[in-house]
């Protein structure tokens, strides 16, 4: 067996002796870029499909925050007889209008807190200077985008959301509230003017809802869902998607309405988000939203304008821009 064996090794080390000699004991060129390009597809392959599961996952993650965030409301909602309402018709007063109700004293206390859920994976709190960024009396405002969440600081820091919890707080979400579920301004009253903000105000009260009673299709009607901005979310049928799609942005501004969600953070969206969108294309891309019957999902962009924003929401045959 022994003497098998070294003969076996004899002829494989003439065999490996013949090859260098004939210069065959390497790869050529060619062969060997035939396989770092094999080695450089299969790697693509495989950080694509994690790219995938991860934005998957981040998906996953931020519906839960979204559904804990609604549940919390809802409770407080629920315990306070189903009231809707921010503040009345004199801003800034105690006892008029809805103020002191449980949603109120609810946003004071929740909306933007750290460690409560607010900020989805995919969108992290951002540097403080990046933009793009709005100064009011209530302090500074920080805008979110496809990837970041919106920032609310400075002296009076919104005081919060006018539901004087201290002032200067440091608030931070990915998210915010349809502005129709009982948030609403007296005749005569706007919100500070800033840079690059479109306001035409909320239009009548009427198309608020008030109460929970008030709420006919609650499995259509958004409560929460993926956002840019803290408040002024006031969707109409009418509005115009947004042209950028990774800041919510029209082509001349801001505006209050169905651009601030107007941005494919979950979905399927395109590998780089575009900054100028034709708006007669399909929009790519989802958000997440829950509803008031308390289920939460994905809806695509596309489908925002077939929902149940407002009282007297009338879902177009088609959104606006589209031919």
């Amino acid at each position: 067996m022994a003497v098998k064996i070294w003969s076996a090794m004899q002829r494989d080390y003439a065999d490996m002796r013949d090859l260098r000699e004939r210069g065959g004991a390497g790869l050529t060129l060619l062969e060997l870029l035939v396989v770092v390009a094999i080695i450089a597809i299969l790697a693509s392959l495989l950080l694509m499909g994690l790219a995938s599961a991860k934005a998957k996952a981040h998906a996953i993650h931020c519906r839960s925050n979204v559904r804990q965030i609604s549940l919390s409301w809802a409770i407080a909602v629920d315990d306070d007889s189903g009231k809707l309402g921010a503040y009345g018709v004199s801003f800034g007063t105690e006892g008029e209008g809805f103020q002191g109700n449980a949603m109120q004293d609810w946003m004071a206390k929740h909306y933007g807190k750290p460690a409560e859920g607010w900020i989805c994976p995919a969108a992290q709190v951002p540097p403080p200077d990046n933009e793009p960024l709005l100064y009011s009396i209530f302090g500074r405002f920080q805008l979110g985008t496809v990837s970041s969440a919106w920032h609310v600081t400075g002296p009076d820091g919104y005081w919060w959301f006018l539901g004087r919890d201290g002032p200067g707080q440091d608030r931070a979400g990915s998210y915010g509230k349809n502005d129709w579920l009982g948030y609403w301004w007296g005749p005569g009253w706007e919100p500070p003017h800033a840079a690059n903000v479109i306001w035409e105000g909320p239009g009548p009260l009427s198309r608020s809802f008030l109460s929970s009673s008030s709420v006919q299709r609650p499995s259509e009607t958004p409560v929460f869902s993926d956002a840019v901005y803290v408040w002024a979310i006031f969707p109409r049928a009418t509005d115009r998607p947004a042209t950028d799609l990774q800041t919510g942005r029209l082509a001349d501004g801001y505006a209050p309405g169905m651009s601030l969600l107007n941005i494919p953070r979950h979905g399927s969206r395109p590998y780089r988000v575009p900054r100028s969108y034709p708006s007669d294309q399909i929009l790519p891309g989802a958000i997440n939203v829950s509803f008031f019957d308390g289920h939460v999902e994905a809806v695509r962009l596309e489908r925002l304008w077939q929902l149940s924003w407002h009282r007297d929401y009338k879902p177009p045959a088609k959104r606006p821009g589209l031919p």
